[in-house]
């Protein structure tokens, strides 16, 4: 498994949109995942991604004002004369909202950087490949 996308790029994006999807058709890491990972990298408003060979899974960050996943799943399929096939889409918006909290001090104020809400299910699965 790697990962993919233009850290100068990705510094940019605002990602409010978490997406996977499972792809058909891969028959090895390099040549297919590698491939398809680069070509999602390179679309704009794409934050990051992974292409995982053996799980068949490709797990997205996006903005999606920058650009639709409908768009990032006709290029995957698209790929090597239509060989790869996408199911299983799921797709659920991240909070990149800020919310501004007061103590009892007076004055003093921070924030609450909310966390996404697709990285705990990230890690239960990590998890239990583990155990």
């Amino acid at each position: 498994m790697a990962s993919c996308g233009s850290e100068t790029k990705a510094d940019n994006i605002i990602a409010d949109t978490h997406s996977t999807f499972v792809i058909e058709g891969m028959t090895c890491a390099e040549m297919c995942a590698k491939r398809i990972e680069d070509k999602i990298a390179r679309t704009e408003g794409v934050q990051t991604c992974t292409v995982d060979f053996e799980k068949k899974l490709a797990s997205l960050n996006y903005d999606s004002k920058l650009t639709e996943l409908e768009t990032i799943v006709s290029l995957v399929e698209e790929m090597s004369d239509k060989k790869y096939s996408v199911s299983d889409v799921k797709t659920e918006k991240t909070s990149s909202s800020q919310s501004t909290i007061t103590s009892s001090k007076e004055n003093e104020t921070g924030q609450l950087l909310s966390t996404p809400s697709f990285e705990i299910p990230n890690l239960l699965e990590y998890l239990r490949n583990i155990i």
